[in-house]
């Protein structure tokens, strides 16, 4: 099997995943503006959101159809209980990173949070994860070793960012590395015993919903990059854990 050739062929699908996904989300949350400015109203911020992130999505539908793949099939079973202890997780280390900044930390209600978790669960996660781990990564899977998957999938998850660039450049430099960080992450889960699909969108809205531990509206913006940074921080540590623990598996060549 040669690795170059498939390497490229697997950059260029990668590439086209991300602008495609990108070029759909945009054009859903477009749809949403105009239809709820035909009729008077404003859109609903659920609806902008769902918008937002049909993009992956939309685009696995459309490049399943157009491109019929070969694929590694991820684990299909169900994800294991531990995976409920994500959001805790996550939540914990986003508020010590927040109170570690110094800064008056304000905590929204268990309610809340509970329903933030709610909402990236069933339509963040959901609609994010059936098109890069749901297609994407089974995709390159067939082609590539996973930590060469793990990479390419970052940076095409990266890239449909783009919109969220102007935030500043330490956002944008924090995204790069929990997003590769996350990418390794759920590659692994996505073959592993007890993850699969569904433990990847669990890991997804755990990493989501810990920024919702704090007020955005009543937290300063250097204790929300501190939990945003402790986020990240636990994500490199478990990525990394998880490479060293199964080096042999993300170095082997797809099957």
């Amino acid at each position: 099997m040669k690795t170059v050739p498939n390497l490229r062929a697997a950059a260029i699908y990668a590439a086209g995943f991300s602008l495609t996904a990108l070029l759909f989300s945009a054009t859903a949350m477009l749809l949403v503006g105009m239809a709820a400015g035909f009729t008077g109203t404003t859109a609903p911020p659920i609806s902008l959101l769902a918008a937002g992130v049909a993009g992956p999505t939309l685009a696995a539908i459309l490049f399943a159809r157009l491109f019929r793949r070969e694929r590694l099939s991820p684990n299909t079973g169900l994800p294991s209980w531990k995976l409920l202890l994500l959001p805790f997780g996550y939540g914990l280390a986003a508020l010590l990173g927040a109170k570690a900044s110094g800064a008056t930390v304000v905590v929204p209600s268990i309610t809340d949070i509970a329903l933030a978790f709610t909402l990236q669960l069933l339509v963040v996660a959901l609609l994010e994860e059936i098109g890069w781990r749901g297609h994407l990564v089974p995709v390159l899977a067939a082609r590539l070793a996973p930590i060469a998957v793990a990479l390419l999938v970052a940076l095409a998850w990266f890239f449909w960012h783009l919109p969220k660039f102007g935030i500043g450049p330490l956002f944008v430099a924090m995204l790069a590395i929990g997003g590769l960080a996350n990418s390794i992450l759920l590659t692994r889960l996505l073959y592993a015993r007890g993850g699969g699909l569904v433990g990847c969108i669990v890991l997804h809205a755990s990493f989501n919903t810990a920024e919702t531990v704090i007020d955005p509206n009543a937290t300063s913006m250097p204790a929300q990059y501190g939990a945003f940074a402790a986020v990240i921080a636990v994500s490199v540590v478990a990525a990394a854990i998880a490479w060293h623990r199964n080096r042999d598996w993300f170095h082997a060549r797809p099957r």
